[in-house]
């Protein structure tokens, strides 16, 4: 007798990052293989399918369980085509979503053809789905965190989050021979969830919909053996998708037998972690700098303390100060979020941040120009929406709104135009040091070195527009000012652009990615 079958599918995004791994459907393959079912995973990022790809591998495989889908904002309609096609084929089985889309958006998924919804997270979800549709229980209404129409109205059961971490499989790696064949690193988690309540951040109401802790974290041998075994397995350079790597009962002496586990089975890694800023120190870099630890990213956000309060954050300007000093000090690739701009941004703040940036010009950011978004089911958006200041239907998820300071929305729209006119450089040139890519350090330099020659440029055109917009410039003449930087500018960024072209072919690598498509949004 044949084992029960389960598909997982991951449609390609539209996105302005290069492909990676998976996790959630690698750790949702290995609960199910538990459960004795065989698990089909394809990847359309990696594998760089279609979506009519992805259906005709599908309808080659005998009839499974159900689809699971990981879904969200930027591969959604990908993930929509794939079952209209499966259902022109006559094709029956239930289709599953799970995901931040799905989780936030439950109802908008069930209408577009899905059967069913996971809320937040989905192992315990998806290993009772499977008894559900080999024995006929737990009944569907029993199952914590699924989503379903039952006689035309939702059925919306709250999840449950897993406490102990350690119990639960290591994700399976069906596909980590494209990861590293294609010199991405292999991606690993070692805690979800997130103490801090940024009002733009998606993580953090995603966590808080489950019962139990908003963060868990793994012990230290569960994490060191997961990353012996794919040590075995090729992989050296590893990208920690951590919402954030240090949060309590993680310290200082944590970090120290981290460390010392890796070092004593003799593990020479390099990793990239995340960080938030009022969970730093320099003892704690210090000891990840030996564990191989060369890349960070770390949600600076702000230098002025007003704007860091209405994006509830814990840090202020001094700690993002200190933070970036001791970050330059142990000479780590740091990758630091900016938003520059949401709905209270004022002039004072710009020259405030760019002043900062300025003498933090080392550090690794995607442009002049970042914005806050307004997604849905952030504490942002709620507050927007309870005011009445978000402006039409959501474009990927995300609203609109205006910003209140007339000066403000001045720079705002010339930063936004240049960027935009250089956008697909600044992605090609960051992607390696910020994911970052599998490479030798002589390579990431390489990188490094041209994205600074950019960045140069780059805060060069943020003070002009600064000191214009400072004296009370007309918005036309503002606008001349930026096309004639652009045209004077093209020649060099074309430049650029063939240099980056050519250390893709040095370092061997390839930009799977397209241009950011939120900012081309109205």
């Amino acid at each position: 007798m044949k084992k029960p079958l389960i598909i997982l599918v991951t449609p390609a995004p539209t996105s302005n990052r290069t492909s990676e791994e998976n996790l959630g459907l690698a750790y949702l393959a290995s609960v199910c293989r538990e459960q004795n079912a065989e698990v089909i995973i394809i990847d359309g990022w990696l594998e760089g399918l279609e979506p009519s790809e992805i259906a005709k591998k599908i309808m080659m495989e005998r009839l499974p369980l159900f689809i699971g889908f990981s879904c969200y904002q930027l591969n959604r309609k990908n993930a929509m085509e794939i079952i209209e096609i499966l259902k022109s084929e006559n094709y029956k089985v239930p289709f599953l979503a799970g995901g931040f889309g799905p989780t936030f958006n439950p109802e908008e998924f069930l209408d577009s053809g899905f059967d069913f919804v996971s809320i937040a997270e989905s192992e315990e979800m998806i290993v009772d789905l499977c008894k559900y549709f080999i024995y006929g229980k737990p009944d569907i209404s029993q199952i914590s965190g699924i989503a379903y129409y039952d006689d035309k109205k939702l059925f919306y059961n709250k999840p449950r989050l897993i406490t102990d971490l350690d119990k639960i499989p290591f994700p399976s790696r069906d596909t980590i021979h494209h990861a590293i064949k294609s010199k991405t690193p292999v991606n690993i988690i070692t805690s979800r969830g997130c103490t801090g309540n940024c009002t733009f951040c998606s993580v953090a109401a995603f966590w808080r919909l489950g019962d139990g802790p908003v963060w868990r974290g793994r012990s230290v041998i569960n994490i060191v053996d997961e990353l012996e075994q794919l040590y075995k397995l090729g992989a050296r350079h590893f990208k920690f998708v951590d919402d954030s790597f240090i949060e309590s009962p993680r310290d200082e002496e944590w970090c120290i037998s981290f460390a010392g586990e890796i070092q004593k089975r003799g593990l020479d890694i390099r990793m990239r972690i995340s960080l938030r800023a009022d969970k730093v120190s320099d003892e704690i870099i210090s000891i990840l700098k030996r564990a191989g630890c060369n890349s960070i990213a770390c949600g600076i956000e702000s230098f002025n303390i007003k704007a860091l309060e209405r994006m509830g954050k814990k840090a202020d300007p001094e700690q993002n100060i200190k933070v970036l000093d001791i970050f330059k000090k142990y000479n780590i690739y740091v990758q630091t979020g900016y938003i520059l701009f949401d709905i209270d941004t004022t002039l004072f703040e710009l020259r405030n941040n760019y002043e900062m940036m300025k003498k933090y010009s080392w550090t690794i950011c995607k442009g002049i120009f970042t914005e806050m978004y307004a997604g849905k089911g952030t504490l942002y958006t709620k507050m927007l929406q309870n005011k009445g200041l978000t402006k039409g239907d959501p474009y990927l998820e995300n609203y609109n709104y205006e910003i209140n300071d007339i000066k403000a929305k001045q720079v705002y729209k010339a930063l936004k135009n240049w960027h935009i006119k250089h956008m697909k450089i600044y992605d090609m040139v960051i992607d390696p040091i910020i994911k970052p890519k599998a490479l030798s350090d002589e390579g990431m330099a390489a990188f490094y070195n041209l994205y600074m020659e950019i960045r140069i440029r780059d805060l060069g055109f943020m003070g002009e527009i600064l000191d214009r917009v400072e004296i009370g410039i007309e918005d036309k003449t503002l606008d001349e000012f930026v096309n004639d930087s652009l045209e004077k500018c093209r020649g060099l960024f074309e430049v650029f652009g063939i240099e980056v072209e050519k250390l893709y072919n040095t370092e061997e690598i390839v930009y799977n990615a397209v241009e950011n498509p939120f900012m081309n949004k109205n």
